[in-house]
């Protein structure tokens, strides 16, 4: 299965998401393999190197990945950049789209242009989760607000999980409803 996380530019630390997520799926299938591939743009953060996974190269054509996952393991594919070839692709071989973002206007307009976009391309609404990162600044939106806005449920997860783990219950809860465990 191929699961890819989108992100607008702004959204702050997607590898954080996609580490934790990949981190969840490897803890909710045992058996499976779980890898996690960034774009180049990802790659080069200094976060990516942080891992205590390390993340692959997500290759120029990502096609080279569908025969490796095709059963039961699990590419989580996370890109931040704009909306071109590569991203598109991605979207149509991922089993489950994943558009994050954080609580700001700009990045929850961005996401609404993303969740668009599918539908447009006639995704159905199934295949498309929307998750935000909870920032817990003054003047950040609550999830129930972007629930509101954005017309659809939403998982709300902290970017980067405290070292005491607290948190990872709402990585447990994403991965769940993306795998359809």
């Amino acid at each position: 299965m191929v699961l890819t996380l989108y992100a607008d530019r702004r959204t702050p630390n997607v590898v954080g998401v996609a580490h934790h997520l990949a981190e969840a799926l490897r803890r909710s299938r045992r058996t499976r393999v779980v890898e996690l591939y960034l774009d180049d743009a990802l790659a080069r953060l200094p976060e990516a190197r942080a891992l205590s996974v390390p993340p692959r190269l997500l290759p120029g054509n990502v096609r080279a990945l569908l025969p490796r996952f095709a059963g039961d393991d699990i590419a989580v594919i996370a890109m931040r950049s704009p909306v071109r070839e590569q991203v598109i692709t991605a979207f149509d071989l991922s089993a489950r789209i994943v558009v994050v973002a954080d609580p700001s206007v700009p990045s929850l307009r961005a996401t609404q242009r993303v969740l668009r976009l599918c539908a447009d391309v006639g995704y159905p609404l199934q295949k498309t989760d929307v998750v935000i990162t909870r920032l817990d600044k003054p003047g950040d939106t609550d999830c129930d607000a972007v629930r509101a806005a954005l017309r659809r449920d939403v998982s709300c997860v902290a970017p980067v999980l405290p070292a005491d783990g607290s948190g990872s219950a709402a990585y447990s809860a994403l991965a769940a409803r993306i795998s359809g465990a």
